[in-house]
């Protein structure tokens, strides 16, 4: 008797290990998955502050400034198509137009769906270059 007691009592040892460890898993994705959220959460705070401080630069006309901003940026964020895109940009209203127009093509690679967004740039670029 003594036997069969101590046997189920193992039996529920062992079930109530399993029930500690699908919930210990079951909590520990739902904290990936809060992180997850947080960093991505600081990501697009980060590039939304980027984008208006790289905005306001071009908007008062501070080219330069842009620029050395834009490219203190890409090396930091080496993945983040904004920081280049601002950068050709600047690029282009300082009169550097192949290099704003290899970076803006640079963006695309990055970024297929900006492609729209991008191509009118080259067609003025394009159409500058071959009235010269």
């Amino acid at each position: 008797m003594e036997n069969q007691i101590l046997t189920h009592l193992e039996e529920v040892k062992q079930l109530l290990v399993a029930i500690l460890v699908i919930v210990s898993l079951l909590l520990f994705g739902q904290a990936l998955k809060l992180i997850s959220r947080i960093i991505n959460r600081l990501w697009i705070s980060r590039e939304n502050v980027f984008i208006h401080f790289a905005s306001g630069l071009y908007d008062k006309g501070k080219y330069d400034d842009l620029a050395e901003y834009c490219e203190e940026k890409t090396l930091k964020w080496k993945i983040n198509p904004y920081p280049i895109y601002w950068l050709a940009r600047a690029e282009y209203k300082r009169g550097n137009l192949e290099d704003s127009k290899f970076l803006f093509e640079r963006v695309v690679i990055m970024e297929p769906e900006w492609e729209d967004k991008i191509e009118p740039h080259l067609k003025v670029i394009h159409d500058i270059q071959t009235n010269q």
